[in-house]
């Protein structure tokens, strides 16, 4: 009986280096997996804010001919747009081109909450970065739906912006990057 006993107790010691050792490998896949998610989360913060950055520089309204002189960039059609209603069309073109300015405000704002989601994701930096990229996917729906009225009322317009593309690409890895701070910061605040 001694024997099944010391048995029994190196059975028993021998269980409990494996079970500690398992825990030890499941706790750094765990560290592993949320090193990946920090990492997937970077990535798709950098693409975020290339994607609103260069949009804001790319042709916001363009000719049919897309030469180059032909078209104007998000940040001057602010101005543009206001000074280019001289007549009935005047009320109209200022309220276009606030608009225009709302969606560029809405896009800085976005941009600066994926670069503080990026380097400590937080609940409060979550959710600003939630609101602000929502509100940026409504503005550029607006800005498209814009681009293809003012594609309508002249022929000379196309009805392709690419910055409106590039800027709700930008949104859309936006919330992207909300779902993966979201994620990483639940299972980091789980273990």
């Amino acid at each position: 009986m001694a024997d099944n006993r010391s048995a029994d107790g190196r059975h028993d010691d021998a269980l409990s280096r494996r079970i500690a050792r398992l825990e030890g490998q499941v706790s750094h896949l765990r560290q592993q997996a949320l090193q990946l998610q920090f990492v997937l989360l970077t990535a798709s913060a950098v693409l975020a804010l290339f994607g609103i950055a260069v949009g804001l520089f790319l042709p916001f309204v363009r000719s049919v001919g897309g030469a180059d002189g032909d078209s104007i960039t998000l940040l001057p059609a602010i101005f543009a747009l206001a000074d280019a209603g001289g007549g009935p069309f005047e009320t109209q073109a200022i309220i276009v081109a606030v608009l225009v300015g709302i969606l560029a405000l809405a896009a800085l704002l976005t941009a600066v909450a994926i670069a503080c989601l990026a380097e400590h994701p937080t609940v409060g930096r979550i959710k600003f970065a939630s609101i602000s990229g929502g509100i940026l996917i409504l503005g550029c729906a607006g800005a498209w739906l814009l681009v293809a009225v003012l594609a309508g009322r002249s022929d000379d317009l196309s009805a392709f912006s690419p910055a409106t593309l590039s800027i709700t690409i930008g949104a859309a890895l936006t919330l992207v990057c909300v779902h993966l701070a979201r994620t990483y910061h639940d299972e980091k605040h789980a273990a």
